[in-house]
């Protein structure tokens, strides 16, 4: 008998200490959901990140400000649809609100999915190029399938349409500037639809990121003659046109100075990122005394890219967004906590079960008995 009372005090010891484990796990939750990839890992911090998201061939650049507004420059191809949306809504993207979308350009690698992200999205503010579309009735023209279909969707939506200049947020120490040179070409009606890409520049605590959308050397030439030197001068650079070899020259990698650059490429046939532009970075690298080259990341070879603005200019990888499912740890505890209460009260089950029986049966008994007993008195 002692033993038998022994034994049981070991049980209901080992369940209490599961029970109290599970409980205290839970203010660890965000490592164990990390260990456990139910979210990606991210530095944790107050100050804005730039996510460089793996979509093939293309760019979209998600940003999340230190002012807590959203944004998302470009789209990628249809091809990755899912996957841009499932980091947007999981890491990105609160209450369905996207305060900023980008269209940089309309070339299909960037713009496919612009017009699906207007319709899931509560999108505040679309920035476009000061081009028109063909159905449009001001000049200059672009003519482009894409390009139309976008821009005649936007009636559709309850967002402010707004133009590349139009871009400007400076709030305390984090701002974005967009900065576009299309004033400095002599006809707009047959440049190349690159080129409609302006240079959009992030900073925060003193850091700066420069996108670039698909700009050639000569069109950063012509960034270089109409901006400043000190507007230009950067952090992190996101090579031009997936690293192509007709962009990010010489010049424009000594104006801009960077020291981390990464390059927005999937599979393809273009050799991007090209050879003589990782040439060019070597070469840099070597007259300036720099070491841009070795922080070289794409999405191609690193996934999903995360910088994080902070002082030292954190870096996060996260591979395939989905590998993880997003569910909270709190949920699993849950579970976990209902499977140890029913083990701890299954050997009661039986004699809960018993009781209520013969609680029934008594309960009949007394009423079968009440009923025989009025009509004898009857």
């Amino acid at each position: 008998m002692k033993k038998k009372v022994q034994r049981k005090m070991r049980y209901v010891i080992m369940y209490f200490v599961a029970v109290l484990a599970v409980l205290v796990s839970n203010f660890f939750a965000y490592d164990l959901e990390i260990l456990l990839k139910l979210r990606p890992k991210i530095h944790k911090s107050d100050s804005t990140q730039v996510h460089f998201i793996d979509v093939g061939q293309g760019d979209a650049i998600a940003i999340k400000l230190s002012n807590g507004e959203t944004m998302l420059v470009d789209s990628g191809i249809s091809d990755y649809r899912s996957k841009l949306t499932t980091y947007l809504d999981n890491v990105i993207i609160k209450n369905n609100t996207l305060d900023h979308l980008v269209l940089t350009h309309p070339d299909i690698d960037h713009s496919s999915n612009i017009e699906y992200i207007l319709k899931k999205y509560n999108v505040k503010n679309f920035y476009r190029p000061r081009i028109f579309a063909s159905n449009e009735d001001n000049t200059p023209k672009c003519y482009n399938p894409t390009y139309d279909s976008i821009i005649d969707s936007l009636s559709s939506f309850d967002t402010q349409v707004k133009f590349h200049s139009d871009l400007t947020i400076i709030d305390e120490n984090v701002s974005v500037v967009c900065l576009d040179v299309l004033d400095m070409y002599e006809s707009l009606e047959d440049l190349d639809t690159n080129q409609f890409s302006p240079i959009i520049i992030i900073s925060d605590n003193g850091k700066k990121v420069m996108l670039t959308g698909d700009i050639s050397s000569e069109t950063e030439e012509k960034f270089i003659e109409k901006y400043p030197t000190s507007a230009l001068d950067i952090d992190i650079l996101k090579l031009a046109h997936h690293g192509s070899k007709y962009s990010t020259s010489e010049l424009f990698l000594k104006v801009t100075s960077p020291d981390y650059v990464v390059a927005t490429v999937g599979e393809n046939s273009y050799g991007h990122p090209a050879n003589d532009t990782l040439a060019r970075l070597v070469a840099y690298d070597q007259k300036y005394d720099k070491s841009t080259f070795a922080t070289l990341k794409s999405t191609l070879s690193d996934g999903n890219i995360v910088y994080t603005l902070d002082q030292d200019i954190t870096i996060n990888e996260i591979d395939n967004i989905d590998n993880y499912n997003f569910t909270s740890y709190f949920v699993y505890s849950i579970i976990v906590e209902t499977i140890l209460v029913y083990f701890y009260l299954k050997p009661y089950f039986y004699v809960w079960k018993r009781n209520i029986r013969f609680y029934v049966q008594n309960r009949r008994y007394e009423k079968n008995k009440e009923k025989e007993n009025n009509k004898i008195g009857k």
